[in-house]
C-alpha cells in the first residue's frame, strides 16, 4: 500500500512540476513579447520624431529659397558627415558604408582592396 501511495505522490509532484514549468515558460514568453512590442513602439516614435524634424528643417530651408534637390543634398551630406564623425570618434568599427549608386561599385571595390592592403602592411 505504501508503494501505491508513494507512486501517486510522485505522479502528482511530477504533474505539479510540469505545470509550474509551463507557467514559467508562458510568463517568460509573455514578458518577452511585451518587451519587443515596447521596443517596436519606441523605434516607431523615434522614426516619427526624425521625420518631423526633417520636415521642419526642410520648411525652414525652403523659406531661405533653397530648392528641394539642394535641400536633399544638404541633408545627405549632413548625415554622411555625422556618420563619419561618429566612426572617427569610436575608433574601431565593423560597419561598411556602401554607395547608393551601383556605378560606383568598381571604384569602391578598388578602394576596399587598397585599404585591405594598407591594413595588412601596417600589421607586418
Amino acid at each position: 500500500m505504501n508503494d501505491i501511495n508513494a507512486a501517486q505522490r510522485k505522479r502528482a509532484a511530477a504533474q505539479e512540476l510540469a505545470e509550474a514549468d509551463r507557467i514559467k515558460r508562458v510568463t517568460e514568453a509573455t514578458a518577452e513579447a511585451e518587451a519587443m512590442e515596447k521596443a517596436g513602439e519606441g523605434i516607431a516614435n523615434q522614426r516619427k520624431a526624425i521625420a518631423l524634424g526633417i520636415k521642419d528643417s526642410l520648411e525652414i530651408i525652403q523659406e531661405t529659397g533653397v530648392g528641394n534637390d539642394e535641400a536633399n543634398q544638404l541633408f545627405m551630406f549632413t548625415q554622411w558627415s555625422e556618420m563619419m564623425t561618429e566612426f572617427a570618434r569610436t575608433g574601431k568599427t565593423s560597419t561598411v558604408v556602401l554607395p547608393s549608386d551601383f556605378s560606383q561599385s568598381a571604384s569602391m571595390f578598388e578602394q576596399m582592396l587598397a585599404a585591405g592592403k594598407v591594413q595588412n602592411e601596417s600589421r607586418e
